[in-house]
């Protein structure tokens, strides 16, 4: 017992004091690295600065190697996957971890910038235009032709009114207007007397409000409710886009890396080959959705011109990645790949959109009870 300790002792003494050996493992080194564990042997008198980088990469997948990465991938199509597949893999970022560090990167500045927000206000401003939703009631209850009837021969009761001066302008037959109180130009309802059928407050469908007046009751109506269900939708899709579908693209390298098979239609290359050239081609996309976001931020461009960009650039870049990987001399035919191959992709992406979509639809309408009502 008394040697095993006296040994262990002087294991940890000649570990902690010989610079020869790993403060790990204690194996005699022959280099910067342990060879068998793999730890750095400069690392035991570590200043501020290389503790705080080893955290970032360690917890924010940064590596040094980067840039130089990125850059490569940029102005180099198809280098990277040659490098890599020729055996080296030390010099650059490992083609998994650039895909996981630059969907970090996308999804802090989505968050960052309030992108669901963004994204979300057309629709919730159709949700929040009480005058279009207003409008719409009006124009559902013209459709009933035995409840306009019944409204023609309801008699007429003279209210203060707060909706939409236009109601009276677009259907006389219904709602006149007597005086104007408020002409809110800029904003979604007006006051005015109105003369309308009794019928209207007896059903409910003009209710009392604050100060007197009446208001449309916009939550009767089945159709306003089915445009606020779909902005329900809309909002959730968003939800769950932001938070799965970066994963979602990378999980469908697999899927690509299949298709890029049956593209080529070559069986010497093996499939770890096409996965990796998949893997670099997609951090590139990755790069180019950040790149177009980014530019949406600041420049708010028109949709056509974004999709046209993206269109010609992953294709022009794809193009070249197959002429440096697989040595396609004709342009034509590397084209022709490309093209194919970017299709294949397109319709991946679809089938996620609309399986994310179906999703969405599904949790909305479970959450507001409508399924239980079929």
């Amino acid at each position: 017992m008394c040697s095993k300790r006296c040994k262990s002792s002087k294991v940890e003494q000649v570990t902690n004091t010989d610079s020869k050996f790993c403060l790990n493992c204690g194996v005699q080194l022959n280099g910067q690295f342990c060879h068998a564990c793999g730890q750095d042997s400069t690392k035991s008198n570590s200043t501020a600065r290389s503790f705080v980088l080893e955290y970032l990469g360690n917890a924010l997948l940064w590596d040094p190697k980067h840039i130089r990465t990125i850059w490569h991938l940029i102005s180099r199509p198809g280098f990277l996957t040659k490098e890599f597949l020729s055996g080296k893999y030390v010099s650059y970022v490992h083609p998994l971890k650039l895909n996981m560090f630059i969907l970090f990167v996308f999804i802090t500045v989505f968050l960052l910038f309030s992108s669901r927000e963004r994204l979300n206000s057309p629709v919730q401003e159709i949700a929040d235009d009480e005058g279009m939703l207003t409008v719409l009631h009006l124009e559902t209850l013209k459709e009933d032709p035995a409840f306009v009837a019944k409204l023609a021969d309801s008699p007429r009761d003279t209210v203060r009114l707060h909706a939409p001066l236009l109601l009276a302008e677009n259907h006389p037959d219904i709602l006149g207007c007597v005086e104007v109180v408020e002409n809110a130009e800029n904003d979604s309802l007006d006051k005015w007397v109105a003369v309308i059928p009794s019928l209207l407050v007896e059903e409910n469908i003009v209710v009392p409000v604050t100060d007197g007046y009446y208001r449309f009751n916009i939550d009767s109506d089945k159709n306003v409710q089915d445009i606020l269900l779909v902005v329900d939708v809309w909002k959730k899709l968003v939800d769950l886009t932001t938070d799965y579908f970066p994963m979602f693209v990378l999980l469908t390298t697999p899927f690509l890396s299949l298709s890029m098979r049956l593209v080529q239609r070559r069986k010497e290359y093996p499939r770890i080959n096409y996965f990796i050239f998949c893997l670099h081609y997609i951090a590139f996309l990755e790069l180019l959705m950040l790149s177009i976001y980014l530019v949406y931020l600041v420049a708010d461009p028109p949709m056509w011109a974004m999709q046209t960009f993206w269109t010609i650039t992953s294709c022009v870049y794809l193009t070249m990645a197959f002429r440096n990987v697989y040595g396609i001399n004709l342009w034509i035919k590397a084209l022709a790949k490309a093209v194919c191959l970017s299709l294949i992709y397109s319709m991946i992406i679809l089938l996620l959109l609309v399986c994310n979509l179906f999703v969405s639809c599904f949790i909305v309408l479970l959450n507001s009870g409508y399924l239980n009502d079929i």
